[in-house]
């Protein structure tokens, strides 16, 4: 069980009266708790059977978001894909498979007008060959857009998934009695789990590809729980996981783990004034969940200099004086015999 908020209270009193531990922010102004007293009014969806008065959205819990995943290192290709018609604004690279891997060492000219399939959001198939979503723009009307087709697919998932995860609802499944670590990914209700009162046991568990970097924990639950799934659903399960350099900026869906703060918080958008991150259980008590919390660049880059454990990403480059530099891949997990279930925070 993470740390209880009057925990991290008793460490900044202790911050300020030792001059601020060597001139560290104070982590509650970055890390605020607006919506506290909130009422939710989220209505419960319960996937694992009715309660006696709540109807069940029992084995759709992936529903829509079955076109989400992506059954290996690459895009899952459609029945019948429709061709997407794209502009490549300047010389783009040409991948042999969809992979940071795999250059030819070919390149497709800038100022290009193709088509390309698939379903993303990372990578797309040209005649045989693969190109990065974040270099193709999509046109409407004749004009290429302004957001990369990577940045417009997953927007739109993000907003799946807001509407399915709503603000100010609980990510938990209470009043169903299940085992510790039955995944119940899609669980909302609109009443607090109370930790202090009831522990982890009404707690949702979601594990997925961040089990790889967590596997101390066995299963994950609470903010890295909800952080996993909105990150799988996001980018596919099996897209690999990358860590971002220090002092490389997040993109919208990179998964922020704060050390101190034993937190897990997803960027929701990035822009030139800062982040907005989606997250559960800020309060360390009862698995809220919010889309609203900010940070400002100054802020993130102040935090950074003492919390952050780590930047993960599922984007396998990122951006260095205007141009692409590939991130080795995380090598893919194998659960080590006799894990144990240990509290996930």
């Amino acid at each position: 069980m993470k740390k209880k908020i009057g925990a991290i209270g008793l460490f900044i009193t202790l911050c300020a009266l030792l001059g601020g531990c060597g001139g560290f922010a104070e982590p509650l102004a970055y890390l605020p708790v607006p919506w506290a007293g909130q009422e939710a009014e989220a209505d419960a969806w319960l996937l694992l059977g009715p309660g006696p008065d709540e109807g069940s959205l029992a084995g759709a819990e992936w529903g829509i978001f079955e076109s989400m995943r992506q059954p290996g290192h690459q895009a899952a290709p459609d029945e019948n894909p429709q061709p997407i018609t794209v502009y490549v604004p300047v010389r783009t690279e040409i991948f042999s498979q969809a992979s940071e891997e795999a250059q030819t060492g070919e390149t497709l000219a800038g100022g290009t007008f193709i088509k390309v399939t698939g379903n993303g959001p990372l990578w797309f198939a040209c005649e045989g060959r693969w190109l990065y979503g974040q270099d193709l723009f999509p046109v409407e009307d004749g004009r290429p857009t302004e957001t990369s087709l990577t940045a417009t697919l997953i927007e739109g998932r993000f907003a799946a998934l807001e509407e399915k995860l709503p603000e100010g609802s609980y990510w938990n499944h209470m009043g169903q009695e299940l085992p510790e670590g039955v995944e119940t990914p899609f669980s909302v209700t609109k009443t607090p789990c109370e930790h202090s009162t009831y522990g982890q046991a009404y707690c949702n568990f979601y594990s997925g590809s961040m089990l790889g970097l967590f596997s101390q924990y066995g299963h994950l639950c609470q903010c890295l729980g909800f952080a996993s799934l909105l990150s799988d659903r996001l980018f596919g399960e099996a897209a690999p996981l990358y860590l971002l350099p220090h002092g490389i900026r997040p993109q919208a869906g990179d998964h922020l783990r704060l050390l101190e703060y034993e937190h897990s918080l997803i960027v929701r958008e990035a822009d030139e004034n800062g982040l907005r991150l989606a997250e559960a259980n800020p309060e360390y008590e009862d698995c809220l969940i919010s889309w609203q919390r900010t940070f400002t660049w100054e802020e993130w880059e102040a935090l950074y200099g003492w919390d952050v454990e780590c930047t993960v990403t599922r984007y396998p480059f990122y951006q260095e004086e205007g141009r692409w530099v590939a991130l080795e891949a995380i090598p893919a997990y194998t659960p080590e015999p006799g894990v144990s279930g240990a509290e996930s925070p």
